[in-house]
């Protein structure tokens, strides 16, 4: 038994790095990643480093622009209507696909989460709301059994939702409303109302984008 972890390779560890900077809003949209300063903090040769731009850019985390450099992506209205509508579609067929796979402990633990979440709206604490949500979310996510399916969510996530999420939870107003949509997509889940529970689950998503492009939009006009 190898009871040390393998160590990460140097792309990974550059990839982490750069991902985390993006993804806090230490490296903001537009900003220019240059190689040779790179380089030097990481004591790195080019390779890794372009290896994990590719990474970055295939995750929607950075933009390559041949002969003038790879741009920390900038996210716009745009972005997030069209990150929302895929995401709308695949989570509402991750839950039609999860109902015959959610078995009681799932459920439970659904059910569980939702309470939780309601205790974090009573004491004002958006970013537990946060990580709650997610692992509501994840259940039946996970419980779809469609890998290709749940990569493509966690991929989309890094590169929109988890970079407007600061925007988003910045307050629990709204979340109410939110997670009484939970309630009832859970109340499907139990009834196996596979039909119901996408469209449930769609109109969930469909919530939270009007609300999340209503504070980017007075952001931006602010």
């Amino acid at each position: 038994m190898n009871l040390f972890p393998p160590l990460k390779s140097l792309p990974d560890q550059i990839y982490e790095n750069l991902s985390e900077s993006i993804l806090s809003g230490q490296l903001v949209g537009g900003e220019r990643l240059v190689e040779t300063e790179l380089c030097k903090q990481f004591n790195a040769s080019r390779a890794p480093i372009r290896e994990s731009f590719r990474r970055l850019e295939s995750e929607g985390l950075v933009v390559i622009h041949p002969r003038k450099g790879t741009f920390v992506k900038k996210i716009g209205h745009n972005d997030i209507e069209e990150a929302f509508a895929v995401r709308m579609a695949l989570e509402g067929l991750a839950a039609y696909l999860s109902v015959p796979f959610l078995g009681d402990m799932d459920l439970q633990e659904m059910a569980d989460l939702i309470s939780k979440m309601n205790l974090a709206i009573k004491k004002n604490n958006p970013q537990t709301f946060r990580e709650l949500n997610h692992n509501w979310h994840n259940i039946f996510i996970r419980a779809s059994k469609n890998r290709i399916l749940q990569q493509t969510l966690q991929t989309l996530g890094k590169g929109v939702w988890l970079r407007i999420s600061s925007i988003y939870y910045q307050s629990t107003e709204g979340f109410e409303t939110s997670n009484k949509m939970h309630k009832k997509i859970l109340d499907s889940f139990k009834k196996k109302e596979q039909d119901k529970v996408r469209t449930l689950v769609e109109a969930h998503i469909e919530y939270a984008k009007v609300r999340i492009l209503k504070l980017y939009d007075s952001i931006q006009e602010g």
